[in-house]
């Protein structure tokens, strides 16, 4: 029903969510109010957002390694960017500090750095990844 889906953003998906480095154990990687915000009641949006978003971003992230093994600096600004702007609308806040330390180690040619940090920031997906198929199945 639409009240379950409020229902559902309101608890998150902490309980579940256990190990990653960017969050604490337990700690739920995405602020559902940004969700709530910019869906409301309306689950076939937010559901098909999810979805998107989480056949976009690994390709994101690909776009990410290329230019940084490429040493493409506006490349890497460009999309990690967009990235950082994406996850910050919608309270995917776990991933918007990685984005901007990419796009400041593209800017300053430390190449090697933003790889480090985009290996990090591939673990952290795994995790939102999760919680978001874990909403994706309270249909």
């Amino acid at each position: 029903t639409d009240e379950s889906l409020g229902d559902d953003l309101d608890r998150g998906a902490a309980n579940e969510i256990e190990g990653n480095n960017q969050c604490e154990p337990g700690e739920d990687p995405i602020d559902w109010r940004g969700f709530r915000k910019l869906f409301g009641k309306d689950k076939g949006a937010m559901e098909e957002f999810i979805a998107s978003y989480l056949k976009k971003t690994p390709l994101e992230f690909g776009r990410l390694r290329e230019g940084l093994k490429s040493g493409d600096a506006s490349k890497v600004q460009r999309v990690a960017h967009r990235c950082k702007g994406l996850n910050m609308n919608f309270g995917i806040q776990v991933l918007v500090d990685p984005m901007e330390k990419i796009e400041a180690a593209a800017t300053s040619g430390k190449y090697s750095e933003g790889k480090r940090i985009l290996a990090e920031a591939e673990k952290t997906f795994a995790t939102v990844e999760m919680v978001l198929e874990k909403q994706l199945e309270k249909k």
